[in-house]
């Protein structure tokens, strides 16, 4: 997807530096490909916002389990000392 991003930049600038394409044809490709540009963004936007929640949902685990090795840890020590 950020390929097909990059390669959609790269044909748009090489379009934007030909002084023999007309306006016109360059309007109307760039009217096609703005809708493709806009999709593959939503597209990223999406999987990033992904990403993010799994970051999250990861980090969440990780305190869990640091909360629950603290907390082991310390009926450990408490049980030695009873001892």
């Amino acid at each position: 997807m950020i390929q097909e991003l990059i390669e959609l930049a790269e044909e748009l600038y090489a379009r934007g530096k030909n002084p023999y394409l007309a306006a016109d044809a360059n309007g109307e490709f760039m009217e096609k490909h703005a809708v493709k540009f806009g999709f593959l963004i939503e597209e990223i936007g999406k999987e990033l916002q992904y990403m993010d929640c799994k970051c999250k949902e990861f980090y969440d685990a990780k305190m869990r389990l640091e909360s629950r090795v603290k907390q082991l840890e310390f009926d450990l020590m408490t049980i030695r000392k009873l001892q």
